[in-house]
């Protein structure tokens, strides 16, 4: 009996199936064409492709206002002010990645103050790759009475990210800083493991951004250095996200 039309489409689908690392089938190969597969299942999952190339026109998002802000840093003419548009940025990538600011009572607040009072400084920060603007943003909050202070890494760490890759586009530091997530830093030990790098996995398991940053750049550098910090953070994370 000959194949079906769903047979068909089954099997063909196996030639865009991510290759993993030979000797590790449990782990994806950090490859360029594998990253080109994730980009390209991102860019049209309908929960992405919008935002991803919204820098101008939809104010719904965070692009569009990251873009003010590099206007605002750069001393060009905005009709808003520094309040507004860091305020946008932050409940924007907020409900974008799900990175919860406000479990503490006032981590939105918190948030774009500390931003603002980087503002002097936060163009050299980036482009420079300052981790300490990273702890700055994410040391532990002051909460609201019944409340509990809390960390707030994974925000900092996309705050910096975004930034750096929307106002630095087609420039080095448009890849500074790797994405912090709970299903990368799992995978990360693994691929420390596979390839026999030394790390402190106490502070990667404690987020230290640093030593998590650190270990990320040993992994692609021993996969080859064929992908980006942006691409190691897509591929491993779309690759695992569904098992961890």
């Amino acid at each position: 009996m000959s194949a079906n039309k769903i047979q068909q489409e089954r099997e063909q689908a196996k030639n865009y199936e991510l290759p993993t690392i030979d000797g590790a089938p449990h782990l994806v190969a950090l490859t360029r064409d594998n990253v080109a597969k994730v980009e390209a299942m991102i860019r049209t999952d309908s929960n992405y492709r919008i935002s991803l190339g919204d820098e101008h026109g939809n104010d719904k998002f965070s692009p569009y206002w990251i873009k003010k802000l590099e206007k605002y840093l750069k001393k060009e003419h905005v009709a808003e002010t520094i309040e507004d548009i860091v305020g946008h940025i932050v409940e924007t990538l907020d409900k974008e990645n799900s990175t919860h600011l406000n479990t503490d009572g006032g981590g939105r607040v918190e948030m774009v103050k500390r931003i603002i009072a980087c503002k002097e400084t936060l163009l050299d920060d980036l482009r420079n790759r300052n981790f300490g603007l990273i702890k700055f943003l994410s040391d532990k909050t002051t909460p609201t009475p019944g409340k509990y202070g809390r960390k707030n890494i994974s925000f900092a760490s996309k705050f910096c990210h975004y930034a750096c890759f929307y106002i630095f586009k087609g420039e080095d530091a448009q890849d500074n800083f790797s994405i912090y997530d709970g299903v990368v830093a799992k995978a990360l030990l693994e691929y420390l493991k596979k390839y026999e790098i030394g790390a402190d996995i106490k502070k990667i398991k404690d987020k230290d951004y640093v030593e998590y940053s650190r270990a990320i750049d040993a992994v692609i550098e021993a996969s080859g250095n064929e992908i980006s910090r942006n691409g190691f953070d897509h591929l491993v994370w779309y690759y695992f996200k569904g098992e961890r």
